[in-house]
């Protein structure tokens, strides 16, 4: 088998991986340095740092970090089979949670959380909208937990960011539906302790501070508000100019 491809303080010790896993998780390290850290202010990207170690717990996260290891346009079968068995882990979780209370911990809420997060970013790239349905099911997931506890985690607070994030709809990509106002519920209230100049994992991750994204989401949100009145009026008119013409 080859060598880990992470550095000493990420070594999955118990995994095995073939050279070819390998190869493509030092690629998926590379991509993720250039493509998801717009702030380059740590060695490694908050992506690497929170979500890889946790392949050392779980295979369904590695699945999810192998099936997304290839750029789309260059996936093959080996990598859709990645996804598909990251996806029925998903699914196989989220029903034992549902009749396992035990299974509500804050460390597997946040492998769920995580887990989501890989198959969105595998299938964002199909600009259909297949995507809000894992966004729509962090944010479930979120609301179903402790939110203040899974705040306190460095990795809980990043995933809240991201799902709240996708949930602005002027950031939303093929989502028909409106904004669930998540942000403005969870992330606008932060901690008055934060170290002016310090980039939390959202903000080297997008490029963009916490506070801009406080008003993104106020101004979606009025316009989200406003655009369901004026729904609301015109099919109240139109219902009323049918009645009156039977």
């Amino acid at each position: 088998m080859a060598s880990s491809v992470l550095t000493p303080s990420l070594r999955p010790v118990s995994l095995n991986l073939s050279g070819a896993e390998t190869q493509n998780l030092r690629r998926l390290v590379r991509r993720w340095r250039i493509a998801l850290t717009a702030i380059n202010e740590t060695s490694r990207p908050p992506l690497i740092d929170m979500i890889l170690p946790l392949s050392v717990r779980s295979l369904s996260i590695l699945h999810g970090l192998l099936a997304i290891s290839s750029h789309a346009s260059e996936r093959s079968d080996i990598d859709l089979n990645h996804h598909q068995i990251a996806l029925t882990e998903l699914h196989a979780e989220i029903s034992a949670a549902n009749t396992d209370s035990n299974m509500d911990s804050i460390d597997h809420i946040l492998r769920l959380l995580s887990l989501s997060m890989l198959l969105g970013i595998f299938t964002i790239n199909q600009c259909d909208g297949s995507w809000v349905q894992h966004n729509r099911g962090m944010l479930s997931l979120v609301r179903s937990a402790d939110q203040s506890a899974l705040a306190q985690v460095p990795l809980g607070r990043f995933l809240m960011g991201i799902c709240a994030l996708q949930d602005i709809s002027a950031l939303s990509l093929g989502r028909r539906r409106q904004s669930q106002k998540a942000w403005l519920s969870w992330m606008a209230p932060r901690s008055k302790d934060r170290v002016l100049g310090d980039f939390t994992a959202l903000e080297v991750t997008v490029g963009h501070s916490e506070q801009f994204l406080d008003i993104l989401a106020q101004i979606s949100e009025a316009a989200d508000d406003n655009a369901h009145i004026y729904l609301q009026q015109s099919l109240f008119s139109s219902g009323n100019n049918t009645q009156g013409m039977i």
